[in-house]
């Protein structure tokens, strides 16, 4: 971004080590929408200029025609089968002890809580300790901690392990961890998240179908702690497209999404 956006005459340098490179944008729908756009012409000026390659990685991609002279590529593997790998449901509103008991009472061996801040994370943690199976990520555990919980969690998710395993996570595992679960309960953020956190369901088509549930958190039944984190319009969007339905197919999740950033744009 320095090197696009110099601002002093030392940034300016940074290009030279940009010249014919291949540049990976992973996860950019982490972009603040305010600079997505600017980002995209200053990028695109640069590639012709220094001879880039740019690659763009992402389950739910921003769209580029506001900011882009033209399309990009879309590289993809086919899917053959268009099999289903989960379904997206919308569930009813819940404090720490009640999604806590949501979990507990459901069938699925392997499962997920993903919360929106660390507090939240680890109130339902603690309501859950006892039961002996249950871990516990956020971004404040140092490296090496986080690393090998989540090793340790990956071994427990072995088809071959039959041992029940509950993972209380914040949005860490959204992205660039590959796990996968039966089932994930996910504590309603925006639309795009709601894709990343489907994406640790069933990955690899470990169960017929997977489920993920969506639940609108609020923290000892009063806080709606989504509001800290997620700016309030795309709270709206995503509320108005996602409760158009009771459930959703991963099919229809893609397109839900971009119509998602068609409004935020």
């Amino acid at each position: 971004s320095k090197a696009i956006f110099p601002g002093r005459a030392q940034d300016v340098l940074r290009r030279a080590f940009l010249q014919d490179a291949v540049v990976i944008i992973d996860e950019p729908q982490i972009f603040d929408p305010n600079i997505w756009n600017l980002f995209l012409i200053g990028l695109e000026a640069i590639s012709e200029k220094n001879n880039l390659r740019v690659l763009f990685l992402s389950a739910t991609m921003p769209p580029f025609k506001y900011g882009l002279s033209k399309e990009p590529t879309r590289l993809k593997v086919a899917n053959e089968s268009q099999a289903e790998r989960y379904t997206v449901e919308n569930g009813e509103r819940m404090d720490e002890r009640q999604l806590a008991e949501f979990l507990r009472a459901r069938k699925e061996i392997k499962q997920a809580a993903i919360l929106n801040t660390i507090e939240d994370a680890y109130r339902v943690y603690e309501e859950l300790k006892e039961d002996g199976d249950v871990y516990l990520l956020h971004g404040m555990m140092i490296p090496l901690h986080k690393k090998m919980v989540i090793s340790e969690i990956q071994d427990r998710l072995d088809p071959k392990n039959k041992a029940s395993l509950k993972v209380i996570s914040t949005q860490i595992i959204e992205a660039g961890v590959d796990v996968s679960f039966h089932h994930v309960a996910r504590a309603l953020p925006i639309l795009p998240s709601v894709v990343q956190a489907a994406g640790r369901v069933n990955r690899h088509f470990e169960t017929s179908i997977g489920l993920l549930s969506v639940i609108p958190f609020f923290r000892n039944g009063e806080k709606n702690t989504r509001n800290s984190i997620y700016d309030s319009s795309l709270q709206r969007i995503t509320d108005r497209l996602l409760l158009e339905k009771k459930s959703w197919s991963e099919s229809e999740m893609i397109p839900l999404v971009q119509k998602y950033y068609e409004e935020m744009f």
